[in-house]
């Protein structure tokens, strides 16, 4: 306190504005790096949420399709018919051949995918030959089965991306609470900072003021006094 006693008043107030332009710049501070950190973690959220999306699209519906086409062939009524759906069928190949290329964790899947294009063309083979009930049996069987071999491995991938993104989410929802906890501590404790240093400095500013209020009432009284002095010695 005496330290502070030794400080004049303008420079007390300096003081007091200070501490209160350092708490505004402390929690804008911190609000912008909220915003920072929200907007972030919405992107990591976001980018795992539509790696999900993206396989769902871009290969397992594609794949349904491509399995819905071969068994079409297969089932096609006229050689003309037959060729319109081989052509949809092969640019569907090499559509989903792209896919595949820039799959993550691709070398497995990658052969799946191999050994289930192997086994279309063995069903297109069967038909050039007219051999349409070895093109079924390969449908109905061994294609059938890779298809669902490569499909269980391209639901695995999606149940990791999924698992990812509620990872991330998970992750997100928790920073989310230590910020906000950590935001309100930082307000309480620049709070009572502010309150306590203001008060110290307020009440010394008011004490002062008030000890020149009474040394000036005390000066003023004893003009008075020897005032009425004088005047009785007249």
């Amino acid at each position: 306190m005496k330290l502070i006693n030794r400080i004049n008043i303008k420079f007390k107030l300096g003081i007091l504005f200070s501490i209160l332009c350092i708490s505004i710049a402390i929690l804008a501070y911190k609000s912008i790096n909220i915003g920072e950190h929200n907007k972030q973690t919405l992107k990591e959220v976001h980018s795992k949420s539509q790696a999900v999306l993206s396989l769902q699209d871009s290969i397992i519906t594609p794949l349904y399709k491509l399995r819905e086409l071969t068994q079409t062939l297969v089932m096609a009524p006229n050689k003309e018919l037959r060729e319109n759906i081989e052509n949809d069928l092969n640019r569907l190949v090499i559509q989903l051949d792209k896919e595949f290329i820039v799959l993550e964790d691709k070398s497995l899947i990658l052969n799946q995918w191999i050994n289930y294009k192997r086994l279309i063309n063995n069903t297109k083979g069967y038909l050039k030959e007219e051999f349409e009930e070895g093109a079924y049996i390969n449908v109905t069987t061994s294609s059938r089965e890779q298809f669902n071999s490569l499909l269980s491995e391209l639901l695995d991938i999606q149940s990791k991306f999924l698992n990812n993104s509620t990872v991330a989410y998970e992750k997100a929802s928790t920073e989310a609470k230590n910020i906000k906890l950590e935001v309100f501590t930082i307000i309480v404790i620049v709070l009572i900072l502010a309150i306590i240093i203001g008060w110290l400095i307020t009440s010394n500013i008011i004490s002062s003021i008030h000890k020149v209020h009474q040394g000036l009432s005390n000066f003023f009284d004893y003009l008075n006094h020897k005032k009425e002095v004088l005047i009785k010695l007249k």
